[in-house]
């Protein structure tokens, strides 16, 4: 099975409750199925929504830098179109056969209505 887990924060980045959660399901999932995670991070040295591809533990594992910047609203927060599009290629690309959304804080809420989408 194909799985993606869709999470604002990962370890090595970020290491609270959710975060937690959702590597250590990943690693589990992973010795008997595809994982891959969606995550953001917040970094300024690089451009803002650069992609970055990873394998750790056997998950695959994409990450957008999504950080505030000066031109940044509030709604960007939990409300950005462009997070949409990358997520929506992301999952053309992988074929889940299951997404698991754990926290969407810093990404988009819209994400759960891409599904019609796919």
């Amino acid at each position: 099975m194909r799985i993606l887990q869709v999470i604002h924060g990962y370890p090595p980045y970020y290491m609270a409750g959710s975060e937690v959660y959702t590597y250590n399901l990943a690693r589990e999932l992973a010795k008997s199925n595809e994982v891959f995670v969606f995550h953001r991070i917040e970094d300024k040295s690089l451009p803002l929504y650069q992609i970055t591809d990873t394998v750790s533990d056997g998950v695959n594992i994409r990450y957008i830098n999504n950080y505030e910047s000066e031109s940044s609203a509030f709604y960007d927060k939990y409300l950005n179109p462009r997070i949409d599009d990358e997520f929506r290629d992301y999952v053309k690309l992988v074929n889940p056969d299951v997404v698991h959304i754990g926290h969407l804080s810093h990404l988009s809420t819209q994400i759960p209505n891409l599904r019609d989408e796919f």
